[in-house]
């Protein structure tokens, strides 16, 4: 559980900090958290350092809380009304998917055939090793797998504190989709 809320605290940390500095919607921002944890890790990962990238994530959620801090404490602003307007419909809405999705795969293994073959194995190879399924030293048997759904899946994994957890391939891939739909989210009140 401790594993899932660093996860939950690392992709809120961009959203609290563009919500309080430039008054976007955690709708809006989100998805752009997402895309951008996937580049980071992916130019890192061109160079074998996928952990690494990881590693620069947490470091820039961490800065990010430092200066959403240093904001309310700068411009004196009133918390609870920070909180009011920061809980939207989208936002509730993504912490109860993420709850549900955390209490439904709890436990999930990898069962089926394309899971072992492509994504899992990936992700399991990426893990084990710290580059991509695609380097010619890889054992993937999916080894011309396009990355970027399995580093988001590897970002999950590189933050687990109980290592390697096949439930969070299925929470991270979930999240992944519905994280992409709440812009659709940010008008309602």
């Amino acid at each position: 559980m401790l594993s899932l809320l660093i996860i939950f605290c690392v992709l809120l940390s961009p959203s609290i900090y563009f919500y309080l500095k430039y008054n976007k919607k955690f709708e809006d921002i989100l998805p752009l958290t997402i895309f951008s944890i996937i580049l980071i890790i992916y130019v890192l990962g061109l160079f074998n350092q996928l952990k690494l990238g990881v590693y620069i994530v947490v470091i820039l959620s961490i800065i990010l809380y430092i200066l959403s801090i240093i904001n309310v404490i700068k411009n004196k602003k009133n918390l609870i009304k920070i909180i009011k307007n920061f809980l939207t419909p989208g936002f509730v809405l993504w912490c109860f998917a993420f709850l549900t999705l955390c209490l439904f795969y709890r436990g999930r293994m990898i069962i089926k055939w394309d899971e072992f073959t492509h994504w899992g194995d990936v992700v399991k190879m990426m893990y084990q090793n710290n580059f991509f399924s695609t380097n010619p030293n890889s054992l993937s048997a999916a080894r011309a797998y396009l990355p970027s759904m399995s580093i988001f899946q590897y970002f999950f994994q590189v933050l687990s504190v109980d290592g390697f957890k096949e439930s969070f391939l299925f929470i991270s891939y979930q999240l992944f989709g519905i994280s992409l739909f709440l812009p659709f989210f940010k008008n309602i009140k």
